[in-house]
């Protein structure tokens, strides 16, 4: 899947999310959580097949 995947789309992609969270930021008045919630949806939205991190349990 993410052979499919060209700078082209990167970009369009890049673009529509840019307008999208232009809505959210507006409600975030702080810079710190704007940051972090655009950080946040990035990862949630990036194409890799693991998105949840190890459990503590299963490190020992």
């Amino acid at each position: 899947m993410l052979e499919d995947v060209v700078a082209e789309d990167v970009s369009a992609l890049r673009a529509g999310f840019d307008e999208v969270f232009a809505r959210v930021e507006g409600m975030l008045y702080r810079a710190e959580p704007r940051r972090r919630t655009r950080s946040y949806l990035t990862g949630v939205l990036a194409p890799v097949e693991r998105k949840n991190p190890k459990s503590p349990r299963g490190l020992g």
